[in-house]
């Protein structure tokens, strides 16, 4: 540290009897009963300076604190050339705020309006945060959240590149509801921006701002949406919500949206690249104890591979990090599907009796002439089977004689433009199937009827998660292998938003008075 290196510019800052004395009359100077500053011992004197230092800048009046530094040396060398360096140091360390004076005041303006919503102690509790464990926060006394700002900006954080007023306020932002949330990130910003703050630093504050409460569960949901093209084909628009889920609803943290249309095509390329721009919100999502990503797709994107998007530039696939499923963004659109939909999902969580256990899982088939008898061998002993290109291939009739199936497996691709596929999906969504899970690449369904068979009912519940494990367990270039091929569609209508305008789509919270009651 620059203040260190201009202390011991002092020849005699190696005695430790002269840095005695120094912090003797210190104290003297900063403490009503005149005792000696205390500060963490040291085993060198360079270590000692430093500890000297940082009590400096730390301090809770870091101006009285160099200014008794400055006095007590000029007292004690007055002729020691290294006086002019120690006076460089403390007016670079005493200047004006880290940040513009314009942008200082529109956070100012913007903690005033805020200020009546943020209780004293969420106050308190980001400034400890973003101070780190074991320092002090250097205000003076019960400063207003504008007054605070303005302080924070003349103060050293843990790490000089990173102002601490921005990482207070960040720490701030993450404890806010989502209103008052949006703008004030919106300036974090803007001032990163200004300070020209290197792109990890600026994620990292970004993310503090999306740091979830101690065991909080995070999901991540990635939107896509099918548009008219005016040339025809197919387009699409991403838009992604990060959450945290408790007992009350979904609380909504950030938001990300991409501003232009996607090609069918460019999805799979371009989209895959989505991640890697949003990865602030994986990191912040990632800090949650249990983290899920969720494809909100249309009927024709259900197959898209969304668990092989990249995280990183080297293209580090999001399905082995996290569990990674898909969703139906048709039923979240309609409300006249919710009441089966609980009713099976709540069939697939409750705990089946002994005769049960390996029946909560069917299979759809396609026919006997399509679908060759060695894939299926023993498909019937694994639980109950539809063939769709049969007499009785109705799901809706099936599903009313098999009221105990609340998971699909299909021995099939699901491909939206096969009228028989694309009719018996759809017809397990509308009546209420929460999970179908399927080889999305065509190939043996074997392997995934034996997987499945061995799960206990019960088990079932872990399907996310199990399907994480499946995937990393795979050679990540091996085509042939399974697990690199696997899409479960994974519903819960319970973590659904549930906003008039939106549909089930629109953040639940309460409000920080609320919780701080709670």
């Amino acid at each position: 540290m620059r203040l260190a290196e201009a202390l011991l510019g002092f020849p005699d800052s190696i005695d430790a009897e002269f840095r005695h004395t120094v912090l003797k009359e210190m104290g003297a100077q900063l403490h009503h009963d005149k005792r000696p500053l205390e500060i963490r011992h040291a085993a060198t004197a360079s270590e000692h300076l430093l500890e000297l230092s940082r009590f400096c800048e730390r301090h809770r009046d870091p101006e009285a604190a160099l200014k008794a530094l400055w006095t007590t040396l000029r007292f004690l060398r007055r002729d020691e050339a290294a006086l002019v360096e120690l006076r460089r140091c403390i007016d670079w360390l005493t200047r004006r705020g880290r940040l513009p004076e314009r942008q200082l005041a529109r956070l100012e303006e913007l903690s005033g309006r805020i200020a009546p919503s943020v209780p004293r102690a969420v106050m308190e509790q980001a400034l400890q945060a973003a101070c780190g464990a074991g320092r002090r926060a250097p205000l003076r006394g019960r400063e207003s959240l504008p007054e605070a700002v303005r302080r924070l900006d003349q103060a050293r954080g843990n790490d000089d590149d990173v102002p601490l007023v921005l990482l207070f306020l960040a720490e701030l932002a993450a404890r806010l509801p989502d209103r008052l949330r949006g703008e004030l990130r919106e300036e974090i910003g803007a001032a990163s921006g200004l300070l020209g703050l290197p792109d990890e630093d600026r994620l990292a504050l970004s993310a503090r701002t999306m740091q979830p409460a101690p065991g909080g569960r995070m999901i991540l949901q990635v939107r896509v949406e099918e548009v008219s093209a005016p040339a025809g084909g197919e387009q699409y628009v991403v838009e992604a919500h990060l959450y945290e889920r408790d007992d009350v609803g979904l609380r909504l943290l950030a938001k990300r949206e991409r501003q232009d249309r996607l090609g069918g095509r460019e999805l799979v390329a371009s989209g895959a690249d989505l991640l890697v721009t949003w990865n602030d919100l994986v990191a912040a999502g990632d800090q949650g104890d249990d983290f899920r990503i969720e494809f909100l797709l249309p009927w024709s994107l259900l197959g898209h591979p969304a668990d092989l998007w990249g995280i990183d530039a080297d293209g580090y696939r999001v399905g082995f990090r996290c569990p990674v499923v898909v969703r139906s963004l048709d039923r979240l659109r309609e409300p006249s599907w919710r009441r089966p939909w609980q009713d099976r999902w709540k069939l697939l969580h409750d705990k089946p009796p002994e005769a049960q256990r390996s029946t909560r899982c069917g299979w759809l088939a396609i026919d006997a002439a399509a679908d060759a008898p060695e894939r299926l061998e023993g498909l019937r002993d694994r639980g109950p089977v539809l063939r769709l290109r049969g007499k009785d291939g109705d799901v809706r009739r099936w599903l009313d004689t098999h009221a105990d199936v609340a998971c699909l497996g299909l021995a099939f691709a699901y491909e939206p433009t096969d009228a028989w596929v694309a009719r018996g999906v759809k017809d397990a969504v509308r009546e209420g199937i929460p999970a179908i899970i399927w080889r999305r690449d065509g190939g043996d369904p074997g392997p995934l009827i034996s997987r499945l068979g061995d799960l206990a009912a019960e088990e079932l519940t872990s399907l996310p998660e199990l399907l994480r494990r499946w995937r990393r367990s795979a050679q990540e270039d091996d085509d042939a292998d399974m697990h690199n091929h696997l899409t479960l569609l994974w519903d819960d209508p319970d973590c659904v938003d549930v906003s008039p305008a939106r549909h089930f789509i629109a953040p639940v919270w309460t409000t920080i008075e609320q919780e701080q009651e709670q």
